[in-house]
């Protein structure tokens, strides 16, 4: 039922700015996207397989900066899976002061291998970009939210309000080499939720980049009834990444 209201509610900010945009301004949205794909395989005495993709989307105008991310991976070895994840999310950000912001952000997650399997939240509430220059960008946001949260391996579901606290830096580190670092952390009664998101990437080609990106997921508290008790899960991806608009 969240996940359904959270969809219908993306959707219908997704149309609202989009539609005000276009009553201001009749030209082309300035739309941004990426791809990435990464694969690695090997076969003989033991088969495994790990299959990365990834799809962001920016759209940019006005005072409106909205973004789109979804995100898959599945892993096996011997044909045993031993990861596998699928994410979505977006963000609307309008930009109401030439430092300030407010934002509205929903994800949703499926990560069968984390003590929460399956999470959804809704977040709003303001920002401000700390730094800015020409190569370095450093924005903070906080507000409140819902979380929704069921333990893996049963039907136990928790959801509980939220305090969402993140971070963003952004460093242009030359004509062909860029990194970046996220940081979202969810407080809740039931269990404080961090997420850190690294990546560096590098021109190969034209619109072609390779990047590098190292993620961390850590819980606070592992819930009763699931037999995965690890509190801090790690991710390292290479994919090769094309960009167009």
């Amino acid at each position: 039922m969240f996940c359904r209201k959270l969809s219908g509610m993306l959707i219908f900010l997704f149309i609202a700015t989009t539609v005000s945009a276009a009553d201001e301004l009749p030209v082309p949205f300035p739309w941004r996207e990426s791809v990435q794909f990464g694969y690695s395989g090997s076969g003989g005495n033991s088969t495994n397989s790990n299959l990365v993709g990834k799809f962001t989307s920016i759209y940019n105008r006005n005072n409106w900066i909205n973004t789109y991310k979804l995100d898959a991976l599945s892993s096996s070895s011997s044909g045993t899976t031993n990861a596998e994840h699928y994410g979505s999310s977006a963000e609307f950000n309008y930009n109401f002061k030439p430092q300030f912001f407010s934002f509205m952000r929903g994800s949703a997650v499926y990560d069968r291998f984390n003590s929460y399997d399956l999470t959804s939240i809704m977040a709003t509430g303001l920002g401000k970009r700390l730094y800015n220059n020409d190569t370095i960008t450093v924005d903070a946001q906080l507000g409140p939210g819902y979380r929704s949260t069921r333990v893996a391996g049963t039907h136990t579901y928790y959801n509980d309000m939220i305090a969402f606290v993140s971070s963003a830096f952004d460093w242009e580190v030359s004509d062909d080499a860029s990194f970046q670092q996220s940081i979202n952390v969810e407080m809740g009664k039931v269990n404080t939720a961090t997420i850190s998101q690294t990546a560096l990437s590098t021109t190969i080609i034209g619109n072609f980049d390779l990047e590098l990106s190292f993620s961390i997921v850590h819980n606070s508290t592992i819930p009763p009834g699931t037999t995965l008790t690890a509190n801090t899960d790690y991710r390292t991806d290479i994919t090769l990444l094309y960009s167009f608009t």
